[in-house]
Formats: structure tokens, sequence, C-alpha cells
């Protein structure tokens, strides 16, 4: 587990921690209420995720950010523009897309020409957004919020479940309607016939290179078991591993995957 708190005196919450589990990467950062003579104010500084589903949007504006909700996972440039400029001080935007992610470097072009200090973090999956998201300290320096939300995104691994719409030809071979299609870093790697049994192939191949945290974000419309089922697998094969479940509420996958 990751927590992060504010209080007066921090070692209250260390050792309130203590007596529950093993503790690492401890870090403390004192934040002080005004700044100091001579020392310029931390600046404000909002983060935009587009998100496809309302679980997502939920799961941002937990994390401190500002969802920009692309029902297909789309977002327009003038959606994004709009959100951004509803906003002021520093910019950090997470496109979650590949096509976001064209669309995040125009606004932040034109965000830079009045003033603003914009920062894009790659993401190209819901689940690196989360994962970047996760690691933001507000009171860093802009550059090092960056540098950190980057690296994490970076190294989180992420697949998704979908299911065919018509007859295509993928890079896994000729797939017909209905056929379910598995997803790796962005290409379709397989095709079956079962939901569970194609997300658990994508969870065996992303845990071959190791990682101590599934994430599993379910759809809209998909079997509420299909995570459980998931989870259950993980525990009985991979114990060491933390799996946890999202309600995401994503329209075009079943199921999505992250591991960190």
């Amino acid at each position: 587990a990751q927590v992060h708190v504010h209080l007066a005196e921090a070692g209250a919450a260390v050792e309130a921690a203590l007596p529950l589990g093993e503790l690492s990467q401890v870090r403390i950062t004192a934040v002080p209420s005004h700044p100091a003579a001579g020392q310029p104010a931390v600046r404000r500084r909002s983060l935009l995720a587009v998100v496809a589903g309302t679980g997502l949007a939920e799961a941002v504006s937990s994390l401190g950010g500002v969802p920009v909700l692309a029902t297909d996972g789309d977002v327009t440039i003038a959606q994004l523009a709009a959100a951004a400029y509803q906003t002021c001080g520093d910019v950090v935007i997470l496109p979650n897309g590949s096509q976001n992610l064209k669309r995040a470097s125009k606004v932040a072009t034109e965000l830079r020409r009045s003033g603003r200090r914009v920062g894009i973090i790659p993401t190209r999956a819901q689940v690196q957004g989360l994962a970047a998201m996760a690691v933001h300290e507000p009171s860093a320096d802009f550059e090092s919020a960056v540098v950190a939300m980057t690296s994490a995104a970076g190294h989180a691994r992420h697949a998704a479940i979908s299911v065919a719409q018509s007859p295509a030809m993928t890079s896994a071979g000729r797939c017909e309607a209905g056929a379910v299609l598995g997803i790796l870093n962005g290409d379709v790697v397989l095709i079956g016939t079962s939901l569970a049994d194609v997300a658990w192939q994508l969870v065996q191949w992303l845990l071959n290179a190791g990682g101590e945290l599934l994430t599993l974000v379910r759809g809209a419309g998909a079997d509420h078991d299909l995570p459980s089922e998931i989870r259950a697998r993980v525990r009985q094969r991979f114990p060491m591993v933390d799996v946890e479940m999202l309600e995401g509420g994503q329209s075009r996958y079943p199921l999505l995957l992250g591991l960190e």
C-alpha cells in the first residue's frame, strides 16, 4: 500500500503505521504554511487526466486530479482545451491514449503561448495515468513532479481485453465478430472466445517480466465476477502479487489491466 498524509506531526503517522507491517520508502517533506522571506510561494498545479468512464473519473478525482471524460476514450482538442482553461497555474496533462497524446501537444502549445507552464506525461493507457498520479507529490517542484510521474507511467505495463465488433485482420490473425481480443501494450496478441481465459493469458504474459501490483479495471457491462475470477487465479499462481480492482465504467474494454 502507498499512503500519503498531511499532518502537523509526521512522527505520529510513522508511529501509527509501525504495528501494521513493514515500512519502506518513508519520505517526510516539510511544507511551511507561509513562504519564508525571500522564498517564492509554491505555484498551484493542476493534473488533467483523460478518462474513458465515470469510475475512472472518480479514481482520478480521489488522487487529486481533474478528469476529462471522453466516453469512447478519445478526447477532442476543444474538450481538453476547455478543461485546461478552467484551471489556473501550472498544468500537467495525462492523455491516456496515443491519439490523445497528439492532441495534448497541440493544447500545450496554446497554453504555453499564454504564459502557462505545461507538462505532458506520455501515458497511452488509463492504467498508466493512474500509476503516474499515484506518485504525484504536490509539494515537489514542477520539473521533479513531471519526471517522477513520467517514470511511474513508463514502468506500468498495460493490457486490455476487447470484443471484435466485425470481422477484421489483426496483428494476431483474422478475427470474426464477437471474438475476444487480447491487447498487450497496444497490439492485439491473442484471439479467443472467453473473456476470463484471454484475460488470464494476458496476466501471465505481464507477470513473466515481474511485477508487484496488478490493477484490474472493470468496464461497463462486463460480468461483475470477471475481476474476482482473475484475482483468485493470481492469488493461487502468484501469491506475492497484490491485486487492486476498480470499477472503471469504460465502454470499449470489458477489462483493463496494469502491472507495476
